[in-house]
């Protein structure tokens, strides 16, 4: 759910860099979630001898049942007075320890460098391909295209809000004028709808004065309208009182599941909203059937996982991230107190299977993780190691980073499961985080024991339309290269496991490794770049999903 929520600030970070304003700018902004106060964003561009300097900084605070979760993102982006980059400087705060990073564009390509807790991170990659607009640059071509009257902009634009720099599409269209309150006066303002890919498609409507600058930022989402508006310093910095975000985005299905950790089969039915536009993964033990454009069956069998086809690791799902940061000494620590002797990865033919490595792992954080709370961010694996604290995510992600210690590839899985009672709601899906790692379960294995009546038939366990062959689904383990097009839906068959290698659902908050009662949504290797804005494609779920439990057993 972290996962979700963090998102947004990517999300509200980019429109402020869609000001029409050539000249030095600074401005302050209130941010509202249902008309309750959550934070602020101050804004500014000066010029500096030969260089225009960006800078945007963001702090959140959401409430998460009865705990407060603070979170800050900032940015500094110095270009050339002629659009050429030179440094951009990030910094997000989701927990204790900030991740700072550091992009120096040159002609060999962008060097970039990393810092969390005292860790760095170097690597070198490729300049951007293509011809893009640097933020004081877009700024400028706005300003020259609302001036000449276009009623439609199209950007091509550097963004390196999302941890890894990239070049990403804008589209404005201008809708009319609107007369709107601000700092206590009604101004008339300049409507547009903006869209990018940087945020999932969704439409951001933002309203401009006379000059070009923003004067507030509105998107309806998770059933709630989130604001950003134009305020003085001691407006926008005043006390925040945020709304609960968590039990009001829990799922109500159309019945109750009896004995949800003991459940071994399920079947959902999932109706989704119209502008949910991605595919859900089939791996693990899950299952997806598509109906319709907005209906997809889901269905859990413990006992026929699912033998992936291109579903395969890469070196993303063992290399270390600066949340998966398992070279670590604290979590280098912990897996020498997890598995002793046996966390050594050679050939001592006495030495545990990875699959029980994996297990032993999960159980060892379960027990670990001993103040299990939800007033953390969202923390690195080291940070979990040292305070033992934390909700399904700290779980996760904990959990992951070992297994790569442990050289098994390991992911991270953001779905729903259900729950009897949480935050004073009965019998609802709540969005939640846990892991997937890749095994080989062994007969006699722990893991293998769970999946008592492994059976080895290649047929679907859900519904499947013989006639429909095709696939649209994910061509890489961490994250599809395309969305399923909703005009030619698709459903795969894909074979029953019967003893190979493939990802195997491991969930540390349980008592027990898994059950049937999970809905796997989206998977993530938690690489750079990607951290949080592969969750802008599930955003369109938040207030929208509906859910039927067809069958449980």
């Amino acid at each position: 759910m972290k996962r979700i929520l963090l998102a947004l600030i990517v999300l509200f970070l980019f429109p402020a860099l869609l000001r029409a304003e050539s000249t030095d700018f600074e401005r302050w902004y209130v941010v509202m979630l249902q008309g309750q106060r959550v934070g602020h964003m101050h804004s500014s561009t000066h010029t500096v001898d030969q260089n225009v300097i960006t800078r945007e900084q963001m702090a959140l605070t959401l409430r998460r049942g009865p705990s407060a979760v603070s979170v800050e993102q900032s940015m500094s982006f110095i270009e050339t007075l002629e659009g050429r980059p030179v440094i951009a400087e990030t910094m997000l705060r989701t927990a204790q320890q900030p991740l700072n990073s550091r992009y120096t564009f040159n002609d060999d390509g962008i060097s970039i460098e990393r810092e969390m807790a005292g860790r760095s991170m170097r690597e070198q990659v490729p300049p951007l391909a293509g011809e893009y607009l640097t933020p004081a640059a877009a700024q400028r071509r706005i300003e020259q295209l609302d001036k000449q009257g276009a009623d439609q902009i199209q950007l091509a634009m550097l963004d390196v809000s999302t941890g890894q720099p990239a070049v990403i599409a804008v589209a404005m269209t201008r809708i009319g004028q609107e007369n709107i309150e601000v700092l206590g006066k009604t101004v008339p303002a300049e409507v547009w709808d903006v869209t990018s890919t940087a945020t999932g498609g969704l439409t951001i409507r933002q309203y401009v004065d006379d000059r070009g600058q923003m004067l507030r930022s509105t998107i309806a989402i998770m059933g709630m309208t989130l604001d950003i508006l134009a305020a003085d310093e001691a407006v926008a910095t005043s006390a925040a009182n945020p709304p609960e975000v968590v039990a009001s985005l829990l799922v109500q299905p159309d019945q109750p599941i009896s004995n949800p950790r003991q459940l071994r089969r399920s079947l959902f039915k999932l109706l989704l909203p119209d502008d949910f536009n991605a595919d859900l993964p089939r791996a693990g033990y899950q299952r997806v059937t598509w109906a319709d454009d907005h209906t997809v069956l889901v269905a859990l069998d413990l006992d026929q996982p699912v033998a992936p086809t291109d579903d395969q690791p890469t070196p993303d799902n063992l290399a270390a991230s600066s949340v998966l940061d398992y070279q670590s000494e604290p979590v280098q620590a912990l897996l020498a107190k997890a598995l002793g002797d046996d966390a050594k990865t050679g050939s001592d033919p006495v030495s545990l299977s990875n699959a029980d490595k994996a297990e032993r792992l999960r159980t060892f954080v379960h027990q670990y993780v001993a103040s299990k709370n939800l007033s953390v961010g969202f923390a690195a694996a080291s940070e979990v190691a040292r305070t033992a604290e934390g909700d399904c995510t700290e779980h996760a992600v904990l959990l992951a980073a070992l297994l790569r210690a442990a050289n098994i590839p390991s992911r991270t899985v953001t779905g729903l499961i259900y729950v009897d009672d949480f935050l004073g709601r009965q019998n609802a899906f709540g969005y939640h985080m846990w892991t997937q790692a890749w095994l080989t379960p062994a007969p006699g294995s722990e893991i293998s024991n769970v999946e008592s009546r492994m059976s080895n038939s290649d047929h679907e366990s859900a519904p499947h339309n013989d006639s429909d062959s095709h696939s649209p689904g994910k061509t890489t383990s961490d994250a599809p290269e395309n969305k399923h097009s909703k005009s030619e839906i698709r459903n795969p068959k894909f074979p029953s496991g019967g003893g190979g290698a493939r990802w195997v659902d491991l969930d540390a908050t349980l008592d027990d490794p898994f059950d049937a009662a999970h809905i796997t949504l989206a998977v993530s290797a938690m690489q750079e770049g990607s951290l949080f804005t592969d969750m802008l494609d599930l955003l369109p779920l938040l207030g929208g999903l509906k859910i039927e439990v067809l069958e449980q057993n």
